[in-house]
């Protein structure tokens, strides 16, 4: 990444996603979708992206608020993203695979909050490496029913733990909150 011009001073998940698609390494995309509800290198990133792979992106803007103004606004966001990709692919929306892909999301959103809130119990049943992971995983396939399945295996082996009182630490005496991003790189 930073070989493409990355500086080094920025996100390294960007600088290594670039690398990835600079290496071949990622499969090469027809279009990208940048939902604008991260940060401004993930947005930046996909500027970048899009150059490198020459091709169309869509920027899909999210709002910060959860006021009904908001929900309109992200309503018609969404409507411009369906209505770009219908251009880019030449294909109509299929409304009955989008309820399906909701549903899905809804019930994997919903166990992985779950899962969120056994990490209350002390001790911790699940730490920062596993909410990494799963984070991603929602992150890249909450609509897909395999997730559906793993967060509810997920949610099985967390929940046992909590009742048998297991700890990612067994004698757990504090908890430290890290505000922003974690510092990935040693994960220890």
């Amino acid at each position: 990444g930073e070989g493409y011009g990355i500086p080094n001073e920025g996100c390294s998940l960007y600088r290594l996603e670039l690398g990835l698609a600079v290496s071949d390494l990622l499969p090469h995309p027809d279009v990208l979708i940048n939902v604008g509800a991260n940060c401004n290198a993930n947005s930046k990133s996909y500027e970048v992206l899009s150059h490198f792979y020459r091709c169309p992106t869509f920027f899909l803007d999210c709002p910060s608020g959860s006021g009904p103004d908001d929900f309109l606004y992200f309503r018609g966001e969404i409507e411009r993203m369906i209505s770009f990709l219908e251009l880019q692919t030449g294909r109509r929306m299929d409304d009955s695979r989008l309820q399906e892909v909701v549903n899905h999301s809804h019930r994997a959103h919903n166990l992985f909050r779950q899962i969120c809130r056994l990490r209350e119990v002390v001790p911790a049943p699940t730490g920062v490496r596993d909410l990494g992971r799963d984070t991603a995983l929602m992150t890249i396939g909450a609509g897909l029913p395999e997730t559906v399945y793993y967060f509810e295996n997920r949610y099985q082996e967390v929940k046992e733990k909590a009742d048998r009182k297991e700890g990612i630490v067994p004698e757990e005496r504090y908890r430290i909150a890290w505000w922003s991003g974690m510092p990935c790189f040693d994960m220890r």
